[in-house]
């Protein structure tokens, strides 16, 4: 069995099975969970003692492509394990076979078997890390090792340096306080929620945007640009307005209701990535923003 123990007291990670564990040299463990339509995270974050539920166990990282290879493990339990670790000398002798080997009781995780990947049309979104520090990645491939182990292959996708800096006194000072709060939180839904809960976010900060460029904030967004392009631009789209426009024909594909009745798919990752993007032209374009 693949499994990792982690002692309770000093941290030290065992690979192997809980009859002959190695001690695991410089391990890169990150707490995880997925997200995606359907699943609970809450439940996915509970910790066992002062230890996460879910451990992702790093063996490969490009930081130029930012892509990760690993295995991710859960269902940690309490168990004796039979050691074999020289520069342990607190640990006491116990009989193991025909021989002795070190004993001590450690966390286990056993090797995951991703339910929440199998028959799954797309795979759901992996978060790594712990709050405040998270970061999002995707699935790229799944692959099963000589010993029947599930390496997983990541790609980083998002980033929080993907939204410019507001400019003060260039920014309407009515509306600066509210833009500030609704782009901080479009920075944080970015790293923890959905395409869907992205591109909301994304239409909240332009609603705000063009309801003071039309002078009515009352104005849905999809108004506002119109009312904006006819005032501003003489009837005319720039590429302002039609990122603006992106936004909003994304919105409603994030609702079950128009997925039914138009045809619509379910926002993507790449949906969501366009949708901040087209925030930051339209900040930039307007000079609200610094492309810094």
């Amino acid at each position: 069995m693949d499994s990792i123990g982690i002692s309770k007291h000093s941290n030290i990670v065992y690979q192997g099975d809980t009859s002959h564990g190695r001690r695991l040299e410089t391990p890169n463990l990150m707490p995880y969970y997925f997200v995606g339509s359907g699943l609970d995270v809450e439940s996915q974050q509970r910790e066992f003692g002062s230890k996460p539920s879910k451990i992702f166990v790093e063996d490969y990282f490009d930081p130029i492509t930012r892509i990760k290879r690993g295995r991710f493990f859960d269902n940690p339990y309490e168990f004796d394990w039979y050691l074999q670790d020289n520069s342990r000398k607190d640990l006491p002798s116990a009989a193991c076979g025909d021989g002795a080997a070190q004993m001590e009781r450690l966390i286990t995780y056993q090797r995951s078997p991703l339910n929440e990947l199998r028959n799954a049309s797309t795979y759901p979104d992996v978060v790594l890390g712990k709050e405040p520090f998270i970061t999002i990645w995707k699935v790229v491939s799944i692959e099963n090792s000589a010993f029947d182990v599930p390496i997983v292959t990541l790609k980083s996708h998002r980033s929080l340096g993907e939204l410019p800096n507001l400019v003060s006194g260039v920014v309407p000072e009515d509306i600066y306080p509210q833009l500030l709060n609704a782009i901080e939180k479009l920075e944080s839904s970015v790293n923890r929620l959905g395409p869907t809960d992205v591109v909301d976010r994304c239409r909240d900060v332009l609603s705000i945007v063009f309801g003071s460029l039309c002078n009515d904030r009352s104005k849905d967004l999809g108004k506002s640009i119109s009312s904006f392009v006819n005032s501003e631009l003489k009837g005319q789209d720039n590429m302002i307005a039609w990122s603006a426009r992106i936004v909003n024909r994304l919105h409603p594909r994030g609702k079950p209701n128009e997925q039914y009745k138009q045809g619509f798919r379910e926002p993507s990752e790449q949906d969501a990535q366009l949708a901040v993007k087209s925030v930051w032209l339209v900040l930039v374009e307007l000079g609200w923003g610094s492309s810094n």
